[in-house]
């Protein structure tokens, strides 16, 4: 089974990852950031889309295929963590991928790589082009120095997901988690419709975790400085766009469960108890508090009480995000501020 952990940006997953390492029948490696390019863009799900679902001659899947490809050369950066982990064998076996998926393959070139050029190197492609096309005119030969690069076709691979499957095995193994244990993920679905990389794995469970927006905001805007940068600080208007626009509000299902952040802290045992069912989870083997306790987490709560400054975008937050509010009145214990968020 795999298990991925799934957040909307500083929304508290990291807690949920933390709570279910304690159990020694998971494999998890907290080295890894996040194990996303699955859903990014360029990335396992848009190599679906241009392959299978809306093929345009060979025009979707050279380009899908080079841009996969693009994607992986930049996520295998000498400095990446995957680089650290697997030496080349990361870049490696997705090449080998490429290459599973591709049908066809040539050296050739095609208009459309111009367009996607820089405007200089699109002026330059241009003159390029129409000295090949004089030549080629006045001698009735055919260019013999044209920079041609691999072409690949490939329209309904077959067994396109087990292949996908099976590569992603061999990726999750070369980072270092045992494959005979439950295996534990960081970000692996887009928490906005984590059915859609969900396929790729078998057995897959999502944890979706969500947090007070009071909370995301105070943090983007006061702590995570460009960190949070992702997250719109810049007018509380944008934020609370940005907030509903990027939440799906998924409903539990038998694969996929959903937690608040502030819920695994003030509401401990039964959102403990909850996770366990809906993994399967016994108490055999876990180590209880070992990575998580809700009694330090506190204090990440309720961070816009210490930014009085900010009450009037706080109060515009809950105004318009009164759905998302979470009911810290309910509860008496409270942080100490005296200890910095995370």
């Amino acid at each position: 089974m795999v298990i991925g952990v799934c957040g909307y940006g500083y929304s508290g997953s990291g807690a949920v990852l933390d709570f279910l390492c304690e159990w020694n029948t998971c494999s998890c490696n907290l080295n890894i950031p996040e194990f996303d390019f699955l859903y990014l863009p360029h990335g396992i799900q848009d190599l679906e889309y241009q392959l299978l679902i809306r093929k345009t001659r060979y025009l979707s899947s050279n380009a899908a295929l080079k841009d996969y490809k693009k994607l992986i050369c930049g996520l295998d950066s000498p400095r990446s963590y995957y680089r650290k982990l697997t030496g080349n064998c990361f870049r490696t076996r997705s090449l080998e991928f490429i290459d599973e998926l591709s049908q066809v393959t040539w050296r050739g070139y095609v208009p459309l790589e111009k367009y996607c050029e820089r405007w200089f190197y699109q002026r330059l492609i241009g003159v390029k082009l129409r000295i090949v096309r004089l030549y080629e005119k006045l001698t009735d030969k055919k260019w013999p120095y044209s920079k041609r690069s691999i072409m690949y076709l490939s329209v309904d691979p077959k067994e396109f997901y087990d292949k996908v499957k099976h590569y992603l095995r061999d990726i999750i193994e070369m980072l270092g988690f045992d494959l005979s244990k439950t295996i534990l993920l960081n970000q692996p679905f887009d928490v906005y419709e984590p059915q859609r990389s969900m396929k790729f794995f078998d057995s897959p469970k999502a944890v979706l975790v969500d947090r007070d927006p009071r909370d995301i905001y105070v943090l983007a805007k006061c702590y995570l400085k460009s960190k949070g940068n992702f997250i719109p600080t810049d007018n509380v208007e944008n934020f609370i766009k940005y907030h509903k626009l990027v939440r799906n509000n998924i409903p539990d299902s038998t694969d996929i469960c959903c937690i608040r952040y502030e819920n695994m802290i003030y509401d401990y045992e039964a959102t403990a108890r909850k996770l366990m069912d809906f993994l399967e989870f016994t108490t055999d083997g876990w180590e209880r508090k070992k990575y998580f306790d809700p009694a330090v987490s506190i204090n990440n709560t309720q961070l816009f009480l210490k930014h009085p400054e900010l009450s009037g975008d706080i109060q515009q937050i809950e105004k318009e995000l009164a759905e998302y509010i979470y009911p810290f009145e309910r509860f008496e214990c409270k942080p100490q501020h005296s200890c910095m968020p995370f």
